[in-house]
């Protein structure tokens, strides 16, 4: 006799993810990071996967639905790439990015002169 698998079976542990707050106004800023980690970690996909029975008609539509998306979004990267447009935003992207690691640092140094 055949074991019935039951759900989340298959699924290895992780790790719990956690995000401090320093400081009571970073609270929201805080479940911003914790909500991109869930996201990065693929927790709630793994969960609504095994969650409930996908027949195999229904996995090979939306294994088809996700393949045409994907080339779709390729072929958008690709034309973005031809036109120059891809680097004006990776630009754009890595000047916003470096803006906002520049006023954390100035924030950090006016917390430690602040302390001492």
């Amino acid at each position: 006799m055949s074991k019935i698998p039951t759900p989340f079976e298959d699924l290895e542990p992780f790790e719990c993810l956690e995000v401090r707050v320093n400081h009571p106004d970073e609270f929201e800023r805080a479940v911003k990071n914790w909500k991109a980690m869930v996201q990065k970690s693929g927790v709630l996909n793994d969960f609504r996967a095994h969650s409930a029975y996908e027949k195999p008609s229904d996995k090979r539509r939306r294994k088809q639905r996700e393949m045409v998306e994907n080339i779709r979004i390729s072929e958008i990267r690709e034309k973005q790439i031809l036109s120059g447009e891809w680097d004006k935003r990776r630009k754009r992207k890595e000047k916003r990015r470096d803006e906002r690691r520049r006023v954390s640092q100035d924030k950090q140094n006016r917390e430690e002169h602040n302390e001492d």
